[in-house]
């Protein structure tokens, strides 16, 4: 589980992940993005693969306070699944 805060004006936070999931295993990636002060971004790009019998869970949300003003924030989720029987959770 990542707690990202951004607190400081102009902060800037750029996440990257990759997870992969096998036969039988659950993978998780819980992110939270706290904006806490005027004109910050914040941007992530995650990536999951789900083989045959695995499951990806990712669950991302950003919190912004009333006195973060003119925040940006962007996030992008892909998922691949290898067969029929894979399972990705985004959330």
């Amino acid at each position: 589980e990542w707690d990202i805060l951004l607190s400081g004006e102009k902060a800037r936070a750029h996440v990257y992940g990759i997870q992969g999931a096998s036969q039988g295993v659950t993978t998780r990636s819980h992110l939270t993005f706290r904006h806490t002060a005027p004109e910050c971004k914040s941007f992530q790009f995650y990536k999951c693969i789900a083989a045959e019998g695995g499951t990806s869970v990712f669950r991302s949300r950003v919190v912004v306070d009333e006195s973060a003003i003119e925040t940006d924030a962007h996030q992008t989720n892909r998922n691949l699944l290898l067969g029929p029987a894979a399972h990705a959770v985004s959330e």
